[in-house]
């Protein structure tokens, strides 16, 4: 096996188990429901998405933008957490885009 063969599987072995992990946390918590709480970041707001009393995403910024801007509001933030709690629940990816982002502010 050549080096660029090792480090290949490698990294598809990494990504696997990374996804083995989120799919069966994704689904733990799709039985037991997951929460969203708010925080002061900064100058602005940011959400803490929760599972089961852990928190499995901080977001202290606005997600997909460039820089660390924190959310203007606390309406635009649980908007934001919302939409991640939807994508997590659908099981999609809780990425948000850049128009998805923007939409909340």
């Amino acid at each position: 096996m050549t080096d660029k063969t090792r480090v290949r599987a490698m990294v598809a072995g990494a990504i696997l188990a990374a996804a083995a992990a989120v799919l069966s946390y994704t689904l733990l918590c799709h039985n037991y429901g997951y929460s969203r709480r708010l925080f002061r970041s900064g100058d602005g707001w940011g959400y803490d998405i929760g599972c089961r009393n852990s928190v499995v995403i901080h977001q202290p910024f606005i997600p997909a933008l460039p820089g660390e801007m924190p959310f203007p509001d606390r309406k635009s933030a649980r908007k934001a957490a919302g939409m991640v709690i939807g994508k997590l629940r659908s099981g999609e990816s809780p990425a948000l885009s850049v128009e998805e982002a923007e939409s909340c502010l």
